[in-house]
């Protein structure tokens, strides 16, 4: 049975829709912490019933009852991009995972091969819920803001899988979506600034080398009645001199997003643009050598996530960026750890 048909999936949908974006808000330092440990835990037993991740613990003597927390999370080996590649399809998820129904996204490739992993549609609706968390830190109503999004919807693209063929497909179900636009970046710019132009959103969010495009032709007389209020980035490093460029041709505030096809949204631009870790979904990990980097200074990303089921991600390193986390917080009120810079790819 397609679950997007059952009325209790769709309840579990409102109920993560309702609570999720403002977990960490309500929570402190401590409770944050202790909701880590338990969906930590959780997930380590889930991999463990992985053959990659059972082999590999197998090999260095741990077993989950030798985790008592995060703070032990450096017992356990990392999960490389080959790792899962090697892997994949059978010994990436439980035994028992129904592969047949499940949804399989793929990395782009842009650092070789691609990768592909499984998942389902819950911890898919997950993930892009994730995405609403940015909005509402820009105070930006979903449902009433006309928004134009430029995704990639070639076949099991990130946007594909986890946004049109879930999320989107859940929710239109039971809310009229005509303020959402969805237009496909493979199109030409012209063509895009054409129909954004006729749509006239208060949103555009889009990669950023597309966002880039678009502005260039705003500058050279094009989409005259485009003027959004805002515009998200996300899926690149967004230099300084590109983001001033864009914000001066659209006369619009811009913030950026920053996520990745396995671990879905990582942290988000906040309106004093510091970036938020959303830390009750993942565990960052910024490591030198095995070892958590100086605070402040900039090492390699290593992600947990604590969430979902198909291939879990335990200290992952496939990511491949470097980033910093900030030693300092925000007066945004948000709990959890706040990126200093985002480099882009080590390799």
């Amino acid at each position: 049975m397609n679950p997007l048909f059952n009325p209790l999936f769709l309840c579990r949908v409102l109920k993560w829709y309702l609570e999720d974006p403002y977990l960490l808000r309500r929570m402190d330092a401590k409770a944050l912490k202790r909701f880590q440990d338990t969906k930590f835990k959780t997930m380590l037993r889930y991999a463990y019933t992985v053959p990659l991740y059972k082999e590999k613990y197998q090999a260095v003597g741990i077993h989950p009852q030798d985790v008592r927390g995060l703070k032990d999370i450096k017992k356990l080996p990392c999960i490389t991009k080959e790792d899962l590649r090697r892997n994949f399809p059978t010994r990436v998820v439980p035994p028992s995972f129904q592969t047949r129904s499940a949804i399989v996204a793929a990395t782009s490739g842009t650092t070789g091969r691609s990768l592909s992993l499984y998942t389902d549609l819950s911890t898919v609706i997950r993930s892009m819920l994730g995405f609403r968390r940015a909005l509402l830190a820009h105070d930006i109503p979903w449902q009433k803001t006309r928004m134009s999004l430029l995704l990639d919807l070639s076949e099991n693209s990130f946007e594909n899988e986890y946004f049109l063929q879930s999320i989107h497909a859940t929710m239109r179900r039971v809310i009229p979506l005509k303020q959402i636009q969805i237009l496909d970046i493979r199109r030409p710019p012209e063509d895009l600034i054409e129909q954004i132009n006729h749509f006239q959103p208060e949103l555009i969010l889009g990669y950023p080398f597309v966002v880039i495009q678009l502005a260039t032709l705003k500058n050279r007389g094009y989409g005259k009645n485009i003027t959004p209020k805002w515009i998200g980035t996300s899926g690149a490093v967004f230099d300084r001199y590109s983001r001033l460029f864009v914000e001066e041709a659209f006369h619009a505030n811009l913030f950026d997003i920053y996520a990745a096809t396995e671990s879905g949204i990582i942290a988000f631009e906040c309106k004093e643009g510091k970036y938020h870790v959303c830390s009750d979904l993942l565990f960052l990990e910024c490591l030198q050598e095995n070892h958590d980097a100086p605070m402040g200074h900039p090492g390699s990303l290593t992600v947990t996530r604590l969430y979902g089921k198909g291939t879990p991600l335990i200290r992952y390193q496939g990511i491949d960026d470097v980033l910093t986390v900030s030693p300092t917080g925000c007066g945004c009120g948000l709990a959890g750890d706040i990126l200093k810079g985002i480099y882009g790819r080590e390799s």
